[in-house]
């Protein structure tokens, strides 16, 4: 399939435990993306190794400890979690949290 940004994705499909796995060629890397109960989920995995080949799991790391993707995991699970103790979770931001300046 050609995109109008001439970027070349080529879909695979695959299917696993009722799941369908497919893997895209977006710029010359491998994205997989798993679809589970019609919802698709993409690899962060495969995403961070275009950024760092050698250690996607450090691209990760330091994309989930910044305060702002903190904030949204807490929000998720104020919605979605009838147990979150916002109360410790806010504690945690303030005491472990890094601040990142991204400007």
């Amino acid at each position: 399939m050609k995109e109008s940004n001439s970027k070349t994705i080529e879909r695979k499909w695959a299917t696993l435990n009722d799941n369908v796995i497919t893997k895209m060629h977006v710029k010359d890397n491998l994205v997989k993306v798993m679809r589970v109960n019609g919802v698709d989920y993409i690899s962060l995995t495969d995403l961070a190794s275009y950024i760092n080949p050698n250690d996607p799991s450090g691209v990760i790391r330091n994309w989930m400890s910044t305060r702002n993707s903190f904030s949204f995991y807490s929000l998720w699970e104020e919605l979605n979690n009838p147990d979150f103790n916002s109360v410790k979770s806010h504690g945690i931001k303030i005491d472990e949290v890094p601040t990142i300046d991204l400007l």
